[in-house]
Parts: C-alpha cells; sequence; structure tokens
C-alpha cells in the first residue's frame, strides 16, 4: 500500500465542480418538469412543448432534432409517443441504463465515512428509476413518473453528497 494521495488537488477542484454542475442541472431539470407536469390536462398525458422539448434539450440537445420540420412524416422515430424510437431510446436510457449505473456506482462507496448514505441514495435511486420501466412495459405513465423520482429527485441527493466527499478530502493526506 503506498502513502501516496487517493486524488490529486485538480481532480478534487474537478469532482467538486462535477458534482456542483450536476445538482444544478438537475435543479433545473425538477423546476421544468414540475411546471410541465403541471400544465398536463390529465395523468395519463405526456408532458408537451415546450416543456418536453426543454427537458430533452436539458438531458441531450441533439434530441431537439425531432422538433424540426425536415423531419416530418417520421413520428414513429422523433415523436415522444409510442411506438417511436425517441421513446424507447428515453425508456432505455432512464429506466434501464442509467440504474444499471447507479447500481454499478455503489462499490466504488464503501469504507470512508459517509459512503453508506452515497450507497443508499444510489440504490434508491437506481430503484426508483427501475420502476419506471414496469410503468413503460404496463402503460402507466403514473407508473413511469416513479421512475423520474429516481434520477430528478434521489440522484441528486447522492450527487451532492459525493460532492461533499469531494469537499472534505484533502489532498496530501491518504483519505478523502
Amino acid at each position: 500500500m503506498t502513502d501516496r494521495p487517493y486524488f490529486t488537488a485538480g481532480a478534487r477542484r474537478l469532482g467538486i465542480a462535477a458534482a456542483s454542475g450536476v445538482v444544478v442541472v438537475e435543479i433545473v431539470y425538477l423546476v421544468v418538469l414540475l411546471v410541465g407536469l403541471a400544465t398536463l390536462p390529465s395523468p395519463d398525458a405526456p408532458i408537451g412543448d415546450p416543456w418536453f422539448t426543454a427537458l430533452e434539450v436539458l438531458i441531450l440537445g441533439i434530441l431537439t432534432l425531432g422538433r424540426h420540420d425536415a423531419f416530418a412524416g417520421l413520428d414513429w422515430v422523433f415523436s415522444f409517443t409510442w411506438p417511436s424510437v425517441a421513446y424507447a431510446m428515453d425508456i432505455l436510457a432512464w429506466d434501464l441504463f442509467f440504474p444499471l449505473a447507479a447500481f454499478s456506482a455503489m462499490p466504488v462507496f464503501g469504507r470512508e465515512p459517509g459512503d453508506r448514505r452515497i450507497r443508499l441514495a444510489l440504490a434508491w435511486s437506481g430503484a426508483l428509476a427501475l420502476v419506471g420501466l414496469a410503468g413503460a412495459f404496463l402503460g402507466d405513465m403514473r407508473i413511469r413518473n416513479i421512475g423520474i423520482l429516481g434520477y430528478v429527485g434521489v440522484f441528486p441527493v447522492a450527487v451532492a453528497l459525493i460532492g461533499l466527499r469531494w469537499r472534505a478530502y484533502r489532498p496530501g493526506t491518504t483519505r478523502p
């Protein structure tokens, strides 16, 4: 075992900046999501524009290509109604791959003070997001919205805890 620090000062600053950035984007996403949900004509309706487009821009800017008239006639690819490629990709990304990523990150945190809280937040985040997958299969947006709680509600908490861990780390020590 070496006495070298786990992370350099630059890595610490990058970790803090990344965690802060994720939390800020998630808060903006949450605000836009709440406004979008508040404007729904019924609980089973998908979020409409401009809120849906704003959410997608916050996720991945390239998904906004689906909103251009040049893609007219390709609703089965770009629309956010089932069945469409864009909707299937969104479900795969947030309700399957996101939970797998959250669960995969859990073992990284295990030996230091506060790691149990990080693991727990990642576990809840992934589990809730995975429930959203069931909503997609059942065709029930209310169940699918439970998944949103995982990546918009709980995940920012996990990231904030990770950011606090980075802040507590002092370069030159062997423990963060």
